[in-house]
């Protein structure tokens, strides 16, 4: 009958393995949450219960760390992330089409948050940053027709 033989600190690598796996977990959770202030390419998935989320392209604007206006095509959804919850108003154009508050977590740059009333799932990725448009007229004025 053969007998293995544990190695000299056995646990203890094991013991550093496992320190090191939560020290990397505890960096990942730190790294979520929104990114700095500024313009972003985005893209947000809806799904409801039986069918495929449903994603597309979007640009989000983050005020501040915790507000946002995420835009598709002319419809508008202003964030405001609270301690434990995101109030989402929806509007198009001038004219709010709805409003409600969610229970919301991060997923390193996801955001996920659920309207529980009407069992919609929502996910917002934030992707590259958006360059900055010029202020102000082109550089070179068109030419006058004569």
């Amino acid at each position: 009958m053969r007998v293995q033989i544990r190695r000299r600190g056995g646990w203890r690598n094991r013991w550093r393995s496992v320190c090191a796996a939560s020290f990397l977990a505890c960096a990942l959770a730190a790294a979520a949450g929104p990114p700095a202030a500024g313009r972003y390419l985005a893209q947000m998935c809806v799904a409801v219960p039986n069918v495929e989320p449903t994603c597309g392209r979007a640009e989000i604007e983050w005020r501040t760390a915790d507000r946002a206006v995420l835009r598709i095509s002319d419809v508008a959804y202003g964030l405001r992330l609270r301690t434990s919850q995101l109030d989402v108003v929806l509007k198009q154009g001038a004219m709010q089409i709805d409003g409600f508050t969610a229970i919301y977590e991060w997923d390193g740059p996801t955001l996920r948050f659920f309207d529980a009333d009407k069992n919609v799932r929502y996910e917002v990725r934030s992707e590259a940053p958006m360059m900055a448009r010029p202020k102000g007229p082109a550089a070179t004025p068109p030419t006058p027709v004569r």
